[in-house]
């Protein structure tokens, strides 16, 4: 079973319960998604640093831990096995994703959800491998100073509008203490939906 799925390159990637990157043979029209236990990526760290989520940008697959990036790239095996991935290489920075983080692709890079030592925090990885604390300016709102923080639940990316939406809830669960907040990355503009 998966703890979280994304469509790449023609397939779907997972993380196992056993927190091994998984893919799917290359998915054909008129033909079910089809596994088998062969195809499996991991990374280096991947016992004391396990993946917690997975993005798709500029055809390569990134796999979050809580600590590290890493980019895989190359087109896979075929169906008859040929072929492979490249080896993960570390993206250069100390920041991850937290697990079942969302990681959503807008024109600047993956947006991705890290918890580094002080609370919920947005970063986006950019197309150039840099990450940025891109949610500086609401990071009050997600760890109130003596408040319940929150943590994103979902993110859904609006295009057209060149906006983001982060849904939030705070960590206690409770139904009062649900918003909306929303990132304008044409503009990099914060807004709060109380």
């Amino acid at each position: 079973s998966a703890r979280y799925v994304v469509a790449h390159r023609d397939r779907l990637f997972v993380i196992g319960k056993d927190n091994v990157v998984y893919y799917s043979k290359l998915v054909r029209d008129g033909f079910g998604v089809a596994f088998n236990e062969a195809l499996y990526i991991k990374t280096p760290d991947n016992i004391s640093d396990p993946p917690t989520a997975l993005g798709s940008m500029d055809g390569n697959l990134f796999v979050f831990t809580e600590r590290s990036i890493y980019l895989i790239s190359g087109e896979g095996p075929d169906n008859l096995g040929a072929g492979g991935f490249y080896e993960a290489k570390r993206v250069p920075s100390t920041i991850g994703a937290i697990k079942g983080s969302p990681v959503k692709l807008i024109d600047g890079g993956l947006l991705f959800v890290s918890d580094k030592g002080t609370g919920t925090r947005i970063y986006l990885l950019g197309r150039n491998m840099s990450v940025t604390h891109v949610g500086a300016s609401v990071e009050n709102l997600l760890n109130p100073p003596g408040g319940t923080p929150y943590t994103v639940r979902d993110v859904v990316v609006m295009p057209e509008q060149e906006t983001v939406f982060f849904l939030l809830s705070q960590v206690s669960g409770t139904a009062s203490g649900v918003k909306i907040i929303t990132f304008n990355y044409a503009f990099s503009q914060w807004g709060i939906d109380n």
